[in-house]
């Protein structure tokens, strides 16, 4: 109870940091496109880990359903000229369609055959769209549009032009994920997935039905991970199979939740946001050709000495602290 009253009071505090950063640097092109990169990986990440952290059904291809909802909603608004807030809707309701018809084959494996079959859909889908007529093959889709040009009381906000229009939208996605995990983790729903990661038999010896809670896990997964790959092909504005279904959406979010901490529901938002702001600030500053090096040596660090991640660590040993007070 103590550590999901914390988990809280931590997604408070993230929720205002994310928020009074968009503020200070939303006139700042660079800055605000590298808040842009962090929010959107801590978006999936945050996306994958309601799977593989609340539920224990770790995938290697969320790429999957990032490349498909980008795909979906690409194909809505330049082919079929739908708008680009229907062009979401409609990817993320694909995307959790889609999950729940690879779901319910894929949980008859367990373990490192599932994460392996996750990897096997997300090549697949990815030479689908190689040799898709409506997706223009390799050449890809350009022109996709921006979420478009408003104005209230005489302020304009051009999404096309402004990249802090694009910050504000994807942390207000990031924000609804988040306190979705949240909720998530004090629920019911939250108790029997955890049941599930700790003991799938044990779970099912119980009366827990394994199946329908790990496909909703996935279910929620897919929508969150969809809507990041919707946002994404309306913030660059084209899109090919390479970006659509590169392994960074698959291997990044894994990278971020471990750093950030697997148990926790805000853990990879902060690794997310560590992680791509060392990147882009300091490492790329000081070793412009050995960052991905510095970038493994610290992920190799992590592991070693904080094997929960940098908050799951410090939320873990804030919860003995309190015991021994207690």
């Amino acid at each position: 109870m103590g550590r999901r009253r914390s988990e809280k009071k931590i997604a408070g505090v993230v929720t205002l940091l994310v928020l009074s950063s968009a503020f200070v640097f939303r006139r700042d092109p660079f800055v605000a496109h590298v808040l842009v990169q962090a929010s959107l990986l801590a978006l999936i990440s945050l996306a994958w880990n309601i799977l593989g952290g609340g539920c224990g059904q770790i995938s290697f291809g969320h790429a999957a359903f990032f490349g498909t909802g980008a795909y979906v909603s690409a194909i809505l608004t330049t082919q079929y000229h739908l708008n680009p807030w229907l062009g979401i809707a409609g990817a993320c309701v694909s995307v959790v369609f889609l999950s729940l018809l690879v779901g319910v084959p894929s949980f008859r494996l367990k373990g490192a055959y599932f994460a392996l079959l996750i990897l096997a859909y997300a090549h697949v889908l990815k030479l689908v769209a190689l040799n898709l007529e409506i997706t223009k093959g390799d050449e890809g889709i350009f022109s996709i549009p921006s979420f478009g040009r408003y104005s209230f009381g005489g302020m304009e906000v051009n999404f096309f032009t402004s990249k802090g229009a694009n910050l504000f939208l994807i942390l207000l996605f990031l924000i609804a994920g988040l306190w979705t995990g949240i909720w998530m983790r004090g629920s019911q729903t939250g108790i029997a997935m955890e049941a599930v990661r700790e003991d799938e038999v044990t779970a099912e010896a119980m009366g827990i039905d394994t199946l329908r809670y790990k496909l909703f896990a996935l279910g929620v997964s897919a929508f969150f991970t969809a809507l990041g790959g919707a946002f994404y092909v309306h913030y660059i504005h084209f899109l090919t199979p390479d970006s659509a279904y590169s392994g960074y959406w698959s291997l990044m979010p894994i990278v971020a939740a471990l750093f950030g901490g697997i148990r926790t529901v805000t853990g990879p938002v902060v690794g997310a946001f560590t992680l791509v702001c060392l990147d882009e600030f300091l490492i790329k500053e000081l070793l412009p050709r050995g960052d991905k090096l510095v970038y493994g040596l610290l992920f190799v660090v992590t592991i070693l000495f904080f094997p929960r991640g940098i908050l799951g660590t410090w939320v873990e040993r804030q919860g003995h602290g309190r015991k021994k007070e207690g």
